[in-house]
């Protein structure tokens, strides 16, 4: 007797190896700042480095069971490792050097 064909037939599944979770990214913001993914600086990065933007948590705090994709803070402590480091986005609409240090990073990964 076929052990598979037997399970199907009484209709139960049969025991996978779970996928692991996709791991959250986190991008740092100071306190009283309000931005959003969909600010188009910041879906343009996401949408270049090919990140989901589902995945991705803006926030003030910093969390150690989520990675950090991009830190904006204007005070960088505590100091955390990251994918990308810029000014506030304020700070950055404004500084076309703080843009191409920004892209410059884009570019090395």
């Amino acid at each position: 007797m076929n052990k598979e064909a037997f399970l199907d037939a009484m209709g139960i599944d049969r025991w996978s190896k779970a996928s692991p979770a996709a791991k959250r990214l986190a991008i740092l913001i100071d306190a009283g700042s309000a931005i959003d993914e969909q600010h188009p600086i910041i879906a343009s990065v996401i949408q270049i480095l090919e990140h989901d933007t589902n995945a991705i948590d803006v926030t003030t705090s910093y969390r150690k069971d989520c990675g950090v994709f991009w830190d904006m803070r204007l005070r960088k402590l505590p100091k955390v490792s990251c994918t990308l480091s810029s000014p506030p986005l304020a700070q950055l609409e404004g500084n076309v050097e703080a843009k191409k240090a920004l892209w410059q990073m884009i570019y090395e990964r």
